[in-house]
């Protein structure tokens, strides 16, 4: 449940996407535009007017997490980690050897730092990519 105030009026607003997106991290908040992440959709509202600015369908799998990232997001997904413009428009795609989950509830599956993205999935694999989608190195 997400309450929203502004000047002359609270609202609440209840989101409802996959049961396995990651909670902290399923919604984007940049001043009163809101990116919400709900199963395959990417939402951008206006939280101000309640309306909704952009819609678009990202894919065919489960999606995760959804990431701000200079000019749109990086989405996590069960098979593959997602590039979007910042009008929601696939830039690039990258899929490792099998799921982006680990068996391992000690190492995180997928996270960014310093401008590289780490993944882990299911196998082992470890995987580090820039944010132009090009492969750094892996433990294949």
């Amino acid at each position: 449940m997400i309450k929203i105030k502004t000047s002359n009026v609270k609202t609440n607003v209840a989101l409802i996407g996959s049961f396995y997106a990651h909670a902290a991290h399923c919604a984007i908040l940049d001043g009163s535009k809101l990116t919400v992440l709900m199963d395959d959709q990417a939402v951008l509202f206006d939280i101000e007017t309640m309306s909704i600015l952009r819609h678009r369908s990202i894919g065919d799998e489960t999606y995760f997490s959804i990431y701000p990232l200079s000019s749109g997001y990086l989405v996590h997904g069960e098979l593959s980690i997602v590039r979007l413009n910042s009008r929601f428009e696939q830039v690039w795609t990258f899929s490792g050897s099998d799921i982006w989950v680990t068996q391992n509830e000690n190492h995180e599956e997928f996270r960014i730092e310093n401008d590289q993205i780490l993944l882990e999935d299911w196998n082992g694999v470890r995987y580090a990519l820039n944010t132009n989608g090009k492969l750094l190195w892996n433990t294949q």
